[in-house]
């Protein structure tokens, strides 16, 4: 994956239905260490890419020998995440005024149910 990742100018990471991380790979590092998610000891053994998958997916059990003690456990984890991140990232603007979050955009097209 983090061949993959490396290709792309931006990259989007959504949890749950909430933007958590717009931006270049080459971000990610700074990213998750202001989020307090870097976890040095994981560093060593797994790529960036696979580190922001395990620490923002939730709804498991998360052993720490495994995931460590830095990651997201609930859906509440990664709403507070969420809002720290639109704090912090420059707006997004679509003709004058603020994109909604991604998952109103989702709920709210035609056809959803």
């Amino acid at each position: 994956r983090q061949a993959i990742v490396a290709m792309f100018d931006k990259v989007l990471f959504l949890a749950c239905g909430h933007l958590v991380y717009n931006g270049a790979p080459s971000g990610l590092k700074d990213w998750l260490m202001s989020s307090k998610l870097w976890d040095q000891d994981r560093a060593l053994t797994t790529s960036i890419t696979d580190m922001v998958l395990d620490c923002i997916t939730v709804g498991f059990e998360k052993p720490p020998h495994i995931y460590g003690m830095h990651t997201l456990r609930v859906e509440k984890d990664v709403e507070e995440l969420a809002e720290a991140y639109n704090r912090s990232a420059p707006k997004a603007h679509l003709g004058g005024t603020s994109l909604p979050p991604v998952s109103r955009l989702v709920h709210e097209r035609p056809g959803f149910v």
